[in-house]
C-alpha cells in the first residue's frame, strides 16, 4: 500500500465497482422477481381481505336484521301470552258462573218444565 498507493486506490475502486455492479444484478436477477412474486401475493391477499370484510360487514347487518326481527317475535310472544292469559281467565270466570247458575233452583226448574211438552206429549 505505501508503495503504491494510486495503483492500490485503483483497485479499491475497480472491486467496489465490481462489487456495485455485482449487488445490481443480483438485484435485477433475484430481488426484483421475488420482489414482484411478493407484491403479486400481497395483492391476492388484501384482495381476499376486502372480500372477507365485505362478507363480515354482510353478516353483521344480517345478524342485526335477525336479532331485530327475534325480538319483533319475543314482543308478539308476550302480547299473545296476556291475551291468552286473559282469554283464559274470562273462560274460567264463565264457566263458574255457568256451574254456579246450573246448580240453581230456577235452573233445575227450567230444565224441568223444557222437558214438560215432550213428556206429555208420549202419553
Amino acid at each position: 500500500m505505501r508503495a503504491d498507493p494510486e495503483g492500490w486506490r485503483e483497485k479499491i475502486r475497480g472491486a467496489t465497482s465490481d462489487l456495485i455492479a455485482r449487488l445490481a444484478w443480483e438485484d435485477i436477477q433475484t430481488v426484483r422477481p421475488y420482489l414482484a412474486q411478493v407484491e403479486e401475493k400481497l395483492s391476492v391477499t388484501y384482495s381476499e381481505l376486502a372480500e372477507s370484510l365485505d362478507r363480515a360487514n354482510l353478516t353483521i347487518s344480517e345478524l342485526g336484521r335477525a336479532e331485530s326481527e327475534v325480538l319483533e317475535a319475543q314482543n308478539a310472544n308476550r302480547i299473545l301470552d296476556g291475551m291468552l292469559a286473559a282469554a283464559n281467565e274470562k273462560i274460567e270466570l264463565q264457566a263458574r258462573e255457568i256451574k254456579a247458575m246450573r246448580s240453581t233452583v230456577a235452573w233445575r226448574l227450567s230444565v224441568l218444565l223444557k222437558r214438560v211438552p215432550s213428556l206429555l206429549r208420549r202419553q
